[in-house]
């Protein structure tokens, strides 16, 4: 998004957040008069590369700096469109959240939230692409269901059956079945490679494979997909985990994970 940003944009919004003339001093001598240039490698034989031009838009990318500006050049867009709505921002992740009495209720807010949320990306210099744009429309599951189709600037916002949140997967009815179906396959295949590994690791760095890789899969949102009626599954994997004693490579004594 910040790839087509003004940097005079920013450094409004840093004075404006009370940013001292020698911080924005700094921030400006950090983004002007830099140079950039594309190189292309074909077979690792050809390279092709174009003339290092000045960048005039955007901020240097892959830095830590880059995700801070890029929070402070969100952080306002709540404030020109929470009329009829809560915005949830956590770093490059931004939730609108809508309620409506009705279906034509709930379809003109989102109409209007569109609207307003592409005058705020037109004001920053900023694009809003459509074509990642979800809408999901959370209710019980007993609700006669009905797709809801949005027009907006000649593009079609389709309602999607679930959506990825903060990394966890979850469907219209805030069912986390889809969440664990994604990371079965995951799981499966980390214990495979485990079992083989007893093999050829010690206990000590089988059991941080086995933290790295499994259980913080399982811990991670298990307060949401916890209570899903498919989460047995995921539960019935691990403890075949814990209760597989791994004999060591020198056969003198066994552990497990715990």
């Amino acid at each position: 998004m910040l790839m087509t940003s003004s940097p005079s944009i920013l450094i409004e919004k840093l004075k404006y957040y009370g940013v001292n003339e020698t911080g924005i001093d700094w921030i400006k001598s950090y983004l002007n008069n830099r140079r950039q240039r594309f190189v292309i490698s074909v077979n690792n034989v050809q390279i092709y590369s174009s003339t290092w031009e000045i960048v005039k838009r955007g901020v240097p990318q892959g830095l830590v700096l880059g995700l801070l500006f890029f929070i402070i050049c969100i952080n306002d867009l709540p404030r020109h469109i929470n009329r009829f709505t809560n915005v949830v921002l956590y770093a490059d992740d931004t939730c609108i959240l809508i309620t409506g009495k009705n279906y034509e209720n709930l379809k003109q807010k989102i109409r209007f939230t569109l609207d307003c949320t592409s005058r705020w990306f037109k004001a920053n210099q900023l694009i809003l692409n459509l074509m990642k744009t979800n809408i999901i429309k959370f209710s019980p599951s007993h609700f006669l269901q009905s797709q809801m189709i949005t027009e907006h600037n000649n593009t079609t916002v389709s309602e999607a059956p679930d959506t990825k949140i903060l990394g966890v997967q979850t469907d219209n009815h805030l069912n986390c079945k889809c969440h664990i179906d994604q990371i079965l396959p995951k799981l499966s295949t980390v214990g495979f490679v485990i079992r083989h590994l007893c093999y050829i690791l010690n206990q000590k760095t089988l059991r941080k494979a086995y933290f790295s890789y499994f259980h913080s899969v399982i811990r991670y949102g298990i307060i949401f997909w916890g209570n899903a009626t498919n989460s047995c599954k995921v539960f019935t994997l691990q403890k075949k985990g814990n209760k597989n004693y791994v004999w060591s490579r020198t056969n003198s004594f066994l552990w497990r994970f715990v």
